[in-house]
């Protein structure tokens, strides 16, 4: 019995089908929100941020509320989806992601210098607003 090989015509049918299904966005949308959704970890690497800037647990309360600000203005999300089309508000909220969890993790990890603690106060807000970016876009 011959093995039926699918020509290059068939393949490459398939792989414009792959590129418009819907299973692709739901996986894309699942690992743009794994990316998005650190802020919900904070108490995972809060010690880790204790422990190597030397703060103490009122300093880390200050930036556990810090963060959820950054959340509860979440609702500039909803009106740039007014003006920027879904790449625009994926590229925002990367641009956020990375700036605010980037310098917190360069900060951490001592690959720059130990900044002032209204700096550092100053990256989880603009992390965690990030999320709603992401959320708001793949609703």
């Amino acid at each position: 019995m011959p093995i039926d090989v699918p020509s290059s015509s068939s393949s490459s049918s398939l792989a414009s089908k792959f590129w418009q299904s819907r299973w692709l966005v739901l996986v894309a949308s699942f690992w743009i929100q794994a990316c998005g959704g650190i802020g919900y970890a904070f108490g995972s690497y809060s010690p880790l941020i204790k422990s190597s800037l030397g703060y103490n647990q009122h300093q880390i309360n200050i930036l556990g509320n810090a963060k959820d600000f950054g959340d509860s203005i979440g609702f500039l999300a909803g009106y740039l989806c007014e003006v920027l089309p879904p790449s625009g508000l994926l590229f925002v909220g990367g641009i956020q992601n990375l700036v605010g969890y980037g310098w917190l993790w360069l900060v951490v990890t001592q690959r720059v210098s130990a900044l002032p603690f209204w700096a550092v106060s100053s990256f989880l807000p603009r992390a965690s607003i990030s999320s709603s970016l992401y959320t708001n876009n793949l609703v």
